[in-house]
Order: C-alpha cells, then structure tokens, then sequence
C-alpha cells in the first residue's frame, strides 16, 4: 500500500469514525428528543427529566442506557418544536405506535452529519465517483441531508402549527394566579399560595405525558401559606417541591371528558368536573398523589379562569383566580385568539 493510500485510508477512519459516532447520536439521543419534544412544552426542567426518562422506559431503553442519555435527551428536546412531530401522527394511524418509534429511528438513521460530503470531498475529490460507478439504481432509501433534515423540521412544524391552532382543545394550557378562602358567608380570605395549573388534553402529537390518559389537571400550589391548605385537607404532594421521586403523571389528576354543569355557584363558571378518584398510571396507584374529590375548572374569557376546590372542608371553598401563562407558540396562539373573538361561546367547548 503506497503512502497516498495509506493518507486515504487513515482519513476513511476518521470519516467512518465521524459517521458512526453521529448515527448513535442521532438515534439514540436525537430520534427520541423529536419522538418526546411535545411532551415537554411548559413543564420546567427537572419535570422534563422524569418525563423524558419515562418515555425511554416505555421506548425498551435499558436502565443503564436511560440514565446516560436522560439529560441530553431532555436539552435536545426542550430545543426541537413538539409541533415537528407531526409525522407520528400519520405514522401511528397506519402503524401504531411501535411503527412510529421505527420510523423515527430509520430516518435519524439516515441523516448524514454536518458537512459530511465536503470531508469526504476534501481528502479524496473522487469518492463519489468511484462510489457509484457500478450503481445502476439509485436505492430507496437515499441518505438525508442535514440542511434537509432542517427543513424538514421547520417545514413540518409550521405546517402543524397552523393545524393544531385550529384544532387543539382552547384550554389545553398553562394558568397561574393567587388562591384564597371563601368562607359559607361568601367572605374572600386572601392567603400568601399561588398555584399553576396545567390543562392536559393529550392527542397523538401535542400534550402527550407518558403515563397520562385523557383530560387531567397537573396543579402546584406554593407559598407560605400552603401549611393552611395542608390542613385543609390538600395532599402535600401538590405543593411544589414535595413530591419527591414521583413522576409527573403521579402528581397529575385526571378530568371527566365532557362538560358538566355542576359548577361551585358565585365562585366558577365551570366547565368540567374531576373525578373523585386519583388517577391510576401503570403500577403505582399507591405512589399517586390523593386529589381533592370535587374540583371545578372553568374558563371566563381567553386569558382568565377559575380553579374551585368545593368540598376540602366543611367551612371554606378554596378558589383560584387565574390568568393564562401560555405553553404553546405564539403561532397558535394567534389562531388561537382568532378562533375565540369569531366565536367566543363556543370557544371553550370541551366535547
């Protein structure tokens, strides 16, 4: 082997060594973070951890193997749109979940690193050439470029951003405002407690939480006063910062999925009323946090509504007064907004 062979073979290593440190990239890190990116949207980091490490499990990640890649899985997908994930939704109809989880694979798979060609160009001008010389048929599945899997995700999640402003539920979103007593005289009692609250109404791209099913409500009270809420009957593990190594849909309550009339008069205008059982995830119905048995969530115009709690004590009700503390894009919050002054009564329907 002559010493210009032997320049080209070491610079064929390095290339191959590139290429195969990218494609375990790809879909061992990036393939997921795009399968999980809508899981994400609007929880803080630690959340968003114990959700991503939650959808490793469920995608057959050996435990050594989720602990390595949990975080980087959990940055990358806090970056991707969860609205480019679109396409598991169309995946998922034909070919159910595990045929989307194969899909994003193979495509991952296929995409080639940053300036990939260029190197190969740079050591040797006449790769491609002898490469393809005996090709007669170009193969199927031709290799995807980086700027072209840019597009794609770019492309991908305008278009599903546009779609799901017109379609996803008004109220799937974040809320955050001052809790106080009402007393059976109707008399405010205000407290030092804010609470969020999060409206889940999982589809097949948008809202997903590993763990959740159906409309749910994941609430966090905090302050100095939650001590009184504590009393009051209110599990713990609702306050921020108490539930430990509970997951996220541990701490989550779930929803009736139709509308109700059974409002906390004067206080809610409500539109649909929690179970009085906790929600169950998997195997760890004992772990879950103990929701209140009757809790009421309506909305009074775009940005405002109402969290109620009717029955925690014989003597006082607690409310929320809330305004919207928007998750989703200002693409689809401007459609979104759009929607609600054209056809502000029906807005917040929830069948």
């Amino acid at each position: 082997m002559t010493e210009i062979e032997l320049v080209l073979k070491r610079h064929a290593d390095k290339i191959m060594h590139y290429r195969v440190i990218w494609f375990l990239f790809m879909v061992l890190m990036v393939g997921p973070a795009w399968f999980l990116a809508s899981t994400v949207e609007g929880v803080s980091f630690s959340q968003a951890v114990g959700i991503i490490e939650e959808g490793l499990y469920s995608f057959y990640f050996p435990g050594f193997l989720v602990s390595l890649v949990a975080y980087p899985v959990t940055v990358l997908a806090t970056l991707i749109p969860g609205s480019s994930a679109v396409v598991v939704t169309i995946v998922s109809l034909v070919f159910f979940h595990i045929g989307a989880l194969l899909f994003a694979l193979v495509y991952f798979a296929l995409v080639q690193p940053p300036n990939y060609n260029a190197m190969r160009a740079k050591y040797d001008p006449n790769w491609e050439a002898r490469e393809n010389e005996n090709i007669v048929v170009k193969p199927l599945a031709r290799p995807v470029s980086f700027t072209g899997f840019i597009v794609f995700l770019l492309l991908t999640s305008v278009a599903a951003e546009i779609f799901f402003g017109y379609h996803r539920s008004a109220m799937a979103d974040d809320y955050k405002g001052a809790v106080f007593l009402v007393d059976r005289n109707q008399k405010k009692i205000p407290m030092d407690v804010t609470v969020k609250v999060a409206v889940i109404d999982p589809g097949r791209v948008f809202d997903r939480k590993p763990g959740v099913q159906g409309r749910s409500l994941h609430i966090e009270f905090s302050g100095k006063d939650v001590d009184v809420l504590k009393k009051l009957g209110i599990d713990d593990r609702l306050f921020a910062g108490k539930a430990g190594d509970l997951s996220y849909s541990q701490t989550t309550c779930s929803a009736n999925q139709g509308t109700t009339q059974k409002n906390a008069p004067g206080y809610v205008p409500g539109t649909f009323l929690l179970r009085s059982d906790h929600i169950k995830n998997h195997n760890y119905d004992t772990n879950s946090v103990k929701c209140p048995e009757s809790m009421h969530f309506g909305m009074e115009s775009y940005d405002e509504a109402q969290l109620a709690i009717t029955d925690i004590s014989k003597g006082y009700i607690v409310v929320a007064a809330l305004e919207r503390d928007s998750r989703i894009s200002w693409i689809q919050r401007m459609i979104m907004h759009h929607r609600y002054k054209n056809n502000s009564r029906d807005f917040f329907s929830t069948n």
